[in-house]
């Protein structure tokens, strides 16, 4: 007979836990819901989850950093890029 194994603890809730900056994710995550609402898109058409954890753990300060990023491309730099620029600027001087 097997042997029945333990359920998997799973996280409550969906939120990444590797988050290196959490004020500026939740900063980010802000803008994206807003931006999101006006353009009557889901958040996810706006920026993907792991492109916006990735943009708080990295800090880009310029076109080409964010282009590095997994799930950013030429249409979301065209898009958003210098607003999310200016959302890391903005996080980087609030922590000096």
């Amino acid at each position: 007979p097997s042997i029945p194994l333990p359920p998997v603890p799973r996280p409550t809730s969906g939120e990444p836990r590797d988050i290196l900056n959490p004020a500026l994710y939740e900063a980010l995550r802000a803008w994206r819901k807003e931006t999101a609402e006006k353009a009557r898109v889901s958040v996810y058409a706006v920026l993907q989850q792991r492109a916006l954890v990735s943009i708080a753990n990295t800090l880009p300060i310029s076109f080409g950093e964010m282009f590095k990023i997994p799930g950013i491309g030429k249409t979301t730099i065209e898009r958003h890029g210098e607003r999310i620029i200016q959302i890391v600027n903005s996080h980087r001087k609030r922590e000096e």
